[in-house]
């Protein structure tokens, strides 16, 4: 295989080599082929499976009934000056907090 460098690589290699940090180019390029990170071969269907398994596990039981509310409303709960709202709103906070 025949490789050509731009000339600014060339200069950085060779400055490495005078440097002592490498021998040659052929020993660069080994090195940079080492530092490349190795990719799995295929998809994991048990990692999926797994993965999926998990998430289920921190659903189980996670409900949210904002009675009509939107999340926006509940976000915003307490910074409303209408009573009947903020009313509403800390009702939703209570009833969110003692799930």
């Amino acid at each position: 295989m025949h490789i050509t460098l731009k000339p600014d690589q060339e200069v950085v290699i060779q400055a490495a080599i005078r440097a002592g940090l490498i021998r040659s180019i052929d020993e660069f390029i080994d090195t940079a082929i080492e530092a490349l990170p190795r990719c799995e071969a295929g998809f994991d269907k048990e990692k999926t499976r797994l993965a999926g398994a998990r998430i289920r596990e921190i659903r189980r039981g996670v409900r949210l009934d904002l009675q009509g509310m939107s999340i926006r409303e509940l976000a915003h709960a307490g910074t409303d000056t209408d009573e009947g709202v903020r009313s509403r709103r800390v009702r939703m906070y209570a009833l969110v907090l003692r799930r």
